[in-house]
């Protein structure tokens, strides 16, 4: 038997499914309608997956009740540990609404989607890195990680800020992904004619709104002109102010020249108000504000900056970060 007969035939097989296993492969690197709808399935399958832990992280408050695992004097409406769960609840069903309807829009590569998608990582990179950290310092504190699962986490948080969100802007800007999403539509979406500063806006007047509602967690407090609301009071001057942001933000996205005045106005007026409160008080000030249980207080004892003046005053950046995008949004309403 010739050996040599046998074996070539079988080479050359090789050699031809490997040429085009190779020929897919960079076919798969060029092929931008492919690459976005790969993001869009991890995006939609991120959605799912948040839908499906949200309602299990319901179930952490029942460990809190008498009885439970991790139950102690005080824990009710109002504790931190509360309003932390509420936050944790609450960003998993919001993972999961924007991963699903986001997802699908990539995948089905409409051109509103590119939109958001261009908005939400731009925002990334404006609060990508103290939300990372804030993200480390509570999963520190509620978890108690071991030392390995820390050191596992500092490439992660790299990719999470600046390296992911930088390749994604520069890789959805690209010609070829700019065009993939403009062969499925005859014009531009509506969301694209808004202006991305606009967009950005809205996205920090969402982020308030947002905000304002977790407030009414804790005790209902507000910065006001140098003192704190709280209570029945606080809840609803809360109230007016949500209505107000809701109002100002669908004005600022329908480009109304009434609402960049009024949204300039409003947020000068913030800035103002929590300024003068946070410049007279401590962030300890705030804790003995809100109440919390007396198991809770202990938490925060050994934290040393939590009375140190003006360090509070940090929690009016973003205020001024949206002021700022609006006044760089000024010549989009100049007509």
């Amino acid at each position: 038997m010739n050996v040599g007969a046998a074996v070539f035939p079988i080479m050359g097989t090789v050699r031809e499914t490997g040429s085009k296993m190779a020929g897919r492969v960079s076919q798969i690197l060029t092929n931008r309608r492919l690459q976005v709808r790969g993001l869009g399935a991890a995006v939609l399958l991120a959605g799912v997956g948040a839908a499906l832990i949200g309602p299990v992280e319901v179930s952490a408050f029942y460990l809190f009740v008498e009885g439970g695992r991790f139950h102690y004097e005080g824990f009710r409406f109002g504790s931190f540990m509360f309003a932390y769960i509420a936050l944790q609840v609450a960003g998993y069903y919001g993972i999961a609404v924007v991963g699903t309807v986001l997802g699908y829009g990539l995948v089905r590569l409409r051109r509103w989607s590119h939109a958001v998608v261009d908005t939400l990582l731009w925002f990334w990179l404006i609060w990508g890195f103290p939300l990372t950290v804030v993200m480390i310092v509570m999963l520190v504190v509620s978890k108690e990680p071991t030392p390995g699962f820390l050191i596992a986490v500092v490439p992660l948080a790299l990719i999470a800020y600046p390296v992911g969100p930088v390749l994604l802007v520069r890789a959805l800007r690209s010609p070829g992904v700019v065009a993939a999403f403009e062969a499925r539509g005859p014009g531009p979406s509506p969301l694209e004619a808004i202006p991305l500063t606009v967009r950005l806006a809205g996205v920090h007047l969402v982020g308030f709104i947002l905000g304002l509602h977790f407030l009414l967690l804790l005790n209902s407090i507000l910065p006001w002109f140098g003192t704190f609301l709280s209570g029945p009071g606080g809840a609803l001057a809360i109230g007016v102010l949500v209505v107000a942001l809701v109002w100002l933000t669908g004005g600022l996205l329908l480009m109304k020249r009434w609402a960049w005045w009024a949204g300039m106005s409003t947020l000068g007026l913030i800035t103002v108000s929590s300024a003068m409160t946070f410049a007279r008080h401590t962030l300890a000030d705030v804790i003995d504000v809100v109440g919390f249980p007396a198991a809770e207080m202990v938490w925060f004892e050994g934290v040393p900056f939590l009375r140190m003046p003006y360090v509070a005053l940090a929690l009016v950046v973003p205020v001024l970060v949206a002021l700022g995008l609006l006044l760089v949004s000024r010549r989009h309403y100049a007509a």
